[in-house]
């Protein structure tokens, strides 16, 4: 049997064959079944080949703020232990970044002329997976919009609509439900320093809170702010619900002699809108029951403890007041036990409610494209949000069937939006 040498076993690469060469070359004239033992003794514990450590790539688009490509623009990676790799876009604004470690943070810097640059630091590839990070570039005294969206707790597809309708400004929209990592989203955001973010959504108002210094941002559709920590220089907000004195005076309008008022709510989410509605509630003269509930099953029960001792019954706006079974529940006790019902938008009053009061997630968007025009044309600040109402206001819907079976009259006067 010819003696055993490096060539002539296989899959042992140069690397290790060099390595365990004084064993090899004490075995080569020993027993086959030995030697054959050895060679495989060493194969087996032979360092991995360069090439099975793994490396990554980054890919994606830069775009001005219209989203058109930017063809030529420079896209640097560059690792925070040194070296760094270039490329450029090309015509359809693309750049690819191959082969890069995934042990390794990065600072991504995006350049082209006429544009401002972005700079994103922290950046992580991983191994055998191309990681897409698209930029957006604006030119000096250029304006945009970030719109990023979550569902908790309230869906966002109405208050989108309104936005998007009356926004005067190049907007884009990011739905971080659906993002593999929102976080990061909202990172990349805030390195591209658009000139305003509005938000929807308690996941999406954390996240700016978190991950936004001072970009000035607009959020809604996130219950009561004040349950939340979210208080920041850089953050103004859209309430869900009308000034409670507001909706107080209307109910006194329309009910001038009733004594006791009922208020039920969602026990977790607003007991602090409870605590001001009660406290507007008896500026006007009645006398509160207040009904907290934790969850829609136990509507029934809530209403049970109201029976005979409310004459109209207020339900803000509020993740309880947003299921069906609260709708369907509520306005039938209602009307089954002759209270008046005031419900939180149109659709209480078209079920059944004598009215409704307040905004709809379309008149919040709405508000919101409102309040993001005085921002971006005027300089409003966000502390200077609080004070200002936007046109869409709150939507009042009266039923008139419900009035005249409740031997109610509608007050005249009154700015009523739609009727049923």
């Amino acid at each position: 049997m010819a003696p055993i040498s490096c060539q002539r076993i296989r899959g042992l690469t140069p690397g290790a064959c060099t390595q365990y060469r004084p064993l090899i070359m004490a075995l080569r004239f020993a027993r086959p079944a030995l030697a054959a033992a050895a060679a495989l003794a060493a194969l087996f514990a032979a360092p991995p080949p360069l090439r099975a450590v793994g490396t990554g790539a980054i890919d994606g688009t830069v775009e001005d703020a219209r989203g058109r490509p930017i063809p030529g623009a420079a896209v640097t990676l560059a690792a925070k232990r040194g070296g760094e790799a270039v490329t450029r876009t090309n015509d359809a604004g693309f750049y690819r970044i191959p082969a890069q470690h995934p042990a390794t943070e990065y600072l991504l810097r995006v350049e082209a002329d006429g544009f401002r640059p972005v700079a994103y630091d922290g950046l992580q590839v991983m191994t055998g997976r191309t990681r897409r990070f698209d930029v957006r570039l604006k030119r000096p005294g250029e304006r945009d919009v970030v719109v990023l969206l979550s569902r908790d707790p309230y869906p966002f597809d109405d208050l989108l609509r309104g936005l998007l309708q009356g926004l005067n400004a190049p907007a884009r929209t990011f739905d971080l439900d659906t993002a593999p990592d929102p976080d990061e989203v909202v990172r990349r955001v805030e390195a591209e320093r658009p000139n305003l973010i509005l938000g929807s959504g308690l996941n999406a108002a954390r996240l700016v809170r978190r991950e936004v210094r001072d970009i000035p941002a607009i959020l809604s559709l996130l219950g009561d702010p004040r349950l939340h920590d979210l208080e920041s220089a850089n953050l103004s907000f859209v309430t869900t619900n009308p000034p409670p004195g507001e909706l107080m005076r209307r109910v006194r309008q329309f009910l001038p002699g009733a004594r006791r008022l009922g208020l039920l709510f969602d026990a977790r989410a607003s007991a602090l809108v409870a605590r001001d509605l009660r406290h507007a509630a008896r500026e006007q003269g009645f006398e509160v029951v207040n009904r907290p509930c934790y969850e829609p099953e136990k509507i029934g029960p809530s209403l049970d403890h109201l029976d005979g001792k409310v004459d109209v019954l207020v339900v803000p706006f509020d993740p309880l007041s947003l299921s069906p079974r609260a709708l369907d529940d509520i306005t039938h006790w209602s009307l089954s036990r002759r209270v008046a019902l005031v419900g939180p938008g149109p659709e209480w009053a078209r079920r059944g409610a004598l009215f409704s009061y307040g905004p709809t997630p379309e008149t919040i968007g709405r508000d919101l494209s409102y309040l993001a025009g005085q921002m971006l044309s005027e300089g409003r600040q966000p502390e200077d949000a609080a004070r200002l109402i936007g046109p869409a206001g709150s939507v009042l819907t009266v039923n008139r069937t419900t009035a005249l079976a409740l031997g109610v009259e509608i007050p005249g006067g009154l700015n009523i939006d739609a009727t049923y």
